[in-house]
């Protein structure tokens, strides 16, 4: 967040940006498909949304989405990186 704050004045103004956590599943501590990680992404994810709401200022309307994301497992990269996917397409339709 800090790079996008230092560099967001230089990029074009239609430019967007998604943002992507990746290694959620080494902080769920393995990578367990349950709902109880789904409410532990979900609080930890408002977090740090809220978080980039406060950094990025006026900059954060130009973020599509704050999606976490693992390249290790499969069936959080399956979810997640779709949803990441389907919030860039969506801001290109506007």
């Amino acid at each position: 967040m800090r790079w996008l704050v230092a560099n967001f004045r230089d990029l074009k103004k239609n430019v967007a940006i998604h943002i992507l956590l990746n290694k959620v599943d080494v902080a769920l501590g393995g990578s367990p498909h349950n709902a109880d990680a789904e409410k532990l992404i979900a609080g930890q994810l408002a977090l740090v949304e809220e978080h980039a709401k406060n950094v990025l200022g006026d900059f954060f309307p130009r973020v599509t989405g704050i999606t976490p994301i693992s390249m290790e497992d499969d069936y959080l990269f399956s979810k997640y990186f779709t949803l990441a996917l389907k919030a860039v397409a969506d801001r290109w339709k506007k």
